[in-house]
């Protein structure tokens, strides 16, 4: 089925009389007239949270490989600027576009279709399709790891302890 005969598709503004000129390509600006604003957010309300923490991630990230940077190139005299008494580190010039590229592919990949699709169906999956246990089920599973886990550290440090003991039988501390 072609895009003109699927009734959900909607032609951009102004592609019937670039369809007639031989080129259908889509403009950014037919983009603008249509939507009347430069800028939207990809399905606007779903995937909230996922999104918002992918969003959060990338923000930690990026503040914390630039304070990494910052802690890893050498400090050199820093310049005053007159008039103001203000200190600047030159390091700042390579960290803050580097901050600004990072929000900039926060936001392109907060609103990139397929990641975007992706997150929502992620987020739409848990609420719906999980089965989360009750409370006595989540009590009950927390109780057989924390008793499994202490057999576990009991076995293990018998085992140690054997293995130390049989040590120190076959290789005698020399004094």
């Amino acid at each position: 089925m072609g895009r003109q005969a699927d009734p959900a598709w909607r032609a951009p503004l102004g592609e019937s009389h670039r369809q007639a000129s031989g080129t259908s390509r889509c403009y950014p600006s037919d983009k603008i007239a249509e939507n009347q604003t430069v800028w939207r957010i990809y399905k606007e309300g779903q995937g909230k949270w996922a999104r918002g923490l992918l969003a959060f991630v990338i923000a930690i990230g990026s503040i914390y490989a630039v304070a990494s940077l910052h802690d890893a190139l050498p400090a050199r005299a820093q310049f005053t600027i007159p008039f103001l008494n203000w200190s600047f580190d030159y390091r700042w010039l390579l960290e803050a576009p580097l901050l600004i590229g990072a929000l900039v592919f926060g936001v392109w990949i907060y609103n990139r279709a397929k990641t975007a699709d992706f997150l929502i169906d992620t987020e739409t999956e848990l609420k719906t399709k999980v089965t989360w246990p009750s409370k006595k089920e989540e009590v009950n599973a927390s109780l057989v790891v924390v008793v499994t886990v202490i057999i576990m550290m009991v076995f293990i440090f018998g085992v140690d302890f054997c293995l130390i003991k049989i040590q120190e039988w076959v290789y005698p501390k020399v004094p």
